[in-house]
């Protein structure tokens, strides 16, 4: 059973790959653990790596085979072998969106959710929120999920979620965060940007308006109040460098946002308001005369 192909397959890999019943599987399994098959370095078979680097539990998690993924978890297989270019099962299954199986994974070993993919730093977490799957980043959250780990990059799941536009999932991680009192805003770039200057790279309001919103820790509308609308006018009007410095109305005019323009032209007339020139002074700012107009100035 140890013996192994050129790719330094064993047998239970292809016939693995033949999709064989369970039934089948799971007396190959039992008898390679009555046996204690192992390789001429002592190394059970459960464990053996082919040129790739790829364990039995690997290929189960590829092929979706949740009943051996399971079987192997609880004879103590190691979830957290790489293959040679550096990804692991939990990995594997999340970009593969097996959820069944990530499941399985995280319940016996959740430590594996904040593994790194040595190649990019990306996580299971981290690929999970980019992919913009909900299920899983609230799995991972209730895990453990590290939300200040860095990629290769120097980016943080935050800064990650906004750059691929995966809205749900970045208003589950901020909402979490809040919920908790966990600072994830700031620094979240290699340069050390922050969150908003992120979502002021991309011309999407979705993604600007749920970042403005966990800023202000409180929605955008009519009933604002004035410790929000104080942490508003801060965060409107702070200059922030992303190419040269500019405040958030700057910004949209000068990266040509004309989706985040509308939102806070909407912004404007909700507040029914009349806004002077975008490039203006901060004498005639929209936002002072929002704040002056509830006296909170």
């Amino acid at each position: 059973m140890a013996a192994v192909d050129k790719k330094g397959r064993i047998a239970l890999v292809h016939i693995l790959a033949r999709q064989v019943s369970w039934d089948i599987f799971k007396y190959l399994l039992d008898h390679c653990i009555q046996s204690d098959v192992r390789d001429a370095n002592g190394v059970h078979i459960f464990n053996m790596q082919d040129q790739e680097g790829k364990t039995l539990l690997y290929h189960a998690v590829s092929y979706g085979r949740l009943r051996i993924v399971e079987f192997l978890l609880d004879h103590e297989v190691d979830p957290t072998v790489r293959d040679y270019c550096g990804r692991f099962p939990l990995y594997n299954a999340v970009l593969l969106r097996h959820s069944a199986i990530v499941y399985a994974l995280v319940k016996q070993r959740p430590d594996t959710i904040n593994l790194q993919y040595c190649v990019t730093g990306d996580t299971p977490f981290s690929v999970a929120a980019t992919l913009n799957n909900v299920e899983l980043v609230r799995l991972f959250l209730n895990n453990g999920a590290d939300l200040g780990l860095k990629d290769e990059a120097g980016c943080t799941v935050i800064a990650k979620t906004i750059i691929k536009e995966s809205c749900a999932a970045l208003q589950v991680i901020l909402n979490y965060a809040n919920q908790r009192g966990i600072e994830v805003v700031n620094n979240v770039t290699g340069n050390g940007w922050n969150a908003l200057q992120c979502a002021l790279m991309k011309d999407n309001v979705e993604i600007f308006r749920v970042v403005i919103e966990h800023m202000v820790g409180n929605s955008i509308d009519p009933s604002m109040t004035r410790e929000s609308l104080i942490k508003l006018k801060q965060i409107l009007l702070t200059k922030h460098k992303t190419i040269i410095e500019l405040d958030v109305f700057e910004a949209a005019m000068f990266h040509n946002h004309s989706k985040i323009n509308c939102f806070l032209h909407e912004c404007e007339k909700l507040y029914d308001l009349k806004m002077e020139d975008t490039m203006r002074s901060r004498e005639n700012n929209w936002l002072l005369n929002i704040l002056q107009n509830n006296n909170v100035m």
